[in-house]
């Protein structure tokens, strides 16, 4: 019996992955922000966020999400965020 849940414990936390990312004094056009990055992927599908504000955090200037996974590494997932910052929402 607790073989049994212990397994299903284990399935579940293998199928959900979440990964946080703070990204400081990104520049992107003529403007240093600050990205906070989340990815997230489940049996239920992925989604990614990308948060982008002033420089120390001093307003925030929107967001943006999409439901797929920005990245496998944080390298990627910065490049997805840069990449859609003209796409954020306010």
């Amino acid at each position: 019996m607790i073989t049994v849940i212990f397994a299903l414990v284990f399935t579940s936390s293998v199928l959900a992955a979440k990964s946080k990312y703070t990204f400081e004094d990104v520049i992107i056009g003529n403007q240093t922000v600050e990205i906070e990055a989340s990815v997230k992927q489940n049996k239920n599908g992925a989604y990614s966020t990308c948060s982008y504000f002033k420089q120390n955090y001093v307003e925030h200037l929107g967001l943006y999400d999409d439901a797929v996974v920005a990245g496998d590494d944080e390298e990627a997932v910065l490049t997805f965020c840069v990449d859609n910052f003209e796409n954020r929402s306010p």
